[in-house]
């Protein structure tokens, strides 16, 4: 559960970060989050699905991982209304 909070905590903070380094450090803090969830949810899965099955679970978390990955860089670049490279609108 603490995992789950500080991701939540660190996303939503991170979002409405008024400087750069305060986004740079919530970030990290996400990503911590995120590192100690992967684990406990690839565990979980393999502890309750069937044995004949269980690769192909974990493969299709994986892909899907990967595509909705795809689909945030996509989702960018749709919505990148030329800011002159700048990380955020003024």
């Amino acid at each position: 559960m603490l995992t789950v909070f500080c991701t939540a905590t660190f996303g939503l903070l991170s979002a409405f970060a008024p400087t750069f380094p305060y986004y740079f450090i919530t970030r990290i803090l996400l990503g911590a989050g995120m590192g100690g969830q992967s684990p406990v949810t690839f565990s979980l899965l393999l502890e309750y699905t069937p044995k004949n099955v269980r690769g192909y679970a974990v493969g299709m978390v994986w892909v899907s991982w990967y595509i909705g990955e795809a689909f945030e860089v996509c989702l960018g670049y749709a919505f990148d209304w030329g800011n002159d490279g700048q990380w955020r609108y003024s």
